[in-house]
């Protein structure tokens, strides 16, 4: 059978030439959604307004609390759309982290620095990732709320890394004894 493109497009939902229609918050996300900027589009004027950021409760399943605060935004020719800026977008993602109470790159980079210890080696303690770890030191992502309590207790003392050394070294010892009793 042959598809023409347009049925294609139709039945994929691709839209030729089109970014998808998507607001500038998602609330189900930590961060407003990021769109691939059009190359050919390059923002040339830009105004401020006040966006509401959605800090999400505990449970993830809805909102605690909204923030207004000051961005960034330009007009899409293309779409007539009003598009956060990168640096608006990373504004908006450091004050629901804030908010949240989790800490930020430079804190997770300069606590594995005072530990003395590498980004595999911190990764092998809190049983992640090396890059998973990686991303949080730079920014691309963020630890889950309950890592950061644990990363918290890292940084005011409350934990060892030594004490960490050693869960590692029970669950290998204790790994290796299941495997010797099969």
């Amino acid at each position: 059978m042959i598809v023409s493109i347009d049925t294609f497009q139709e039945h994929t939902n691709v839209r030729k030439n089109r970014p998808e229609k998507r607001p500038l918050f998602d609330s189900h996300s930590l961060r407003p959604p990021r769109r691939a900027p059009n190359p050919i589009v390059k923002p040339t004027t830009t105004k401020t307004i006040t966006f509401p950021v959605q800090i999400p409760n505990l449970d993830g399943d809805g909102i605690a609390e909204t923030v207004s605060v000051d961005v960034q935004v330009y007009l899409d020719p293309e779409t007539g759309e009003e598009v956060l800026t990168q640096e608006s977008l990373d504004l908006v993602e450091k004050t629901q982290a804030r908010h949240m109470g989790l800490l930020s790159p430079e804190e997770i980079k300069e606590l594995r620095r005072r530990l003395d210890v590498t980004q595999q080696e911190i990764s092998e303690l809190l049983q992640i990732g090396e890059k998973t770890y990686t991303r949080w030191e730079n920014g691309r992502s963020r630890p889950s709320r309950s890592l950061n309590v644990l990363l918290c207790a890292l940084r005011d003392g409350y934990i060892d890394v030594n004490y960490l050394r050693l869960l590692k070294d029970q669950n290998l010892k204790g790994h290796v004894a299941v495997c010797q009793s099969i």
